[in-house]
């Protein structure tokens, strides 16, 4: 297409503007390059917001592991000193001189194992 030339100033040519409506920017074949554009830019914060939403939602599940590694460690030592807070007459071990030193390291060796299980697993 020829652009039709107009003098502007003494001696020298210009191109005439183009036609209304017709800029770079509107012109029929880069609308829908902007258009696209626009969608990527307006998808783009969504987009983040879902990786961060997915970042916490990974360290929220960390912690909830460790918490119920931590609840099963304790729970060895509440359910043993819980049947022998219930004072039953006929426990062998009441009478016997190494009952309760064998019963702290029962609880101790139960909680070593469940940390250190937990611990290759990656819950701790």
């Amino acid at each position: 297409m020829a652009v039709p030339w107009r003098r502007s100033g003494p001696n020298r040519c210009a191109p005439s503007p183009p036609p209304y409506g017709h800029t770079s920017a509107t012109s029929p074949t880069t609308r829908p390059r902007i258009t696209e554009q626009i969608t990527g830019f307006d998808a783009l914060p969504d987009s983040i917001l879902q990786a961060h939403l997915a970042q916490v939602a990974v360290a929220q599940n960390d912690d909830a592991r460790k918490i119920t590694a931590w609840a099963a460690i304790i729970a060895v030592p509440t359910m043993v000193c819980g049947v022998y807070g219930m004072n039953f007459d006929h426990m062998p071990e009441l009478r016997w001189r190494f009952g309760y030193p064998l019963v702290l390291a029962v609880i101790a060796t139960a909680c070593f194992l469940l940390h250190r299980g937990f611990k290759r697993n990656g819950w701790l």
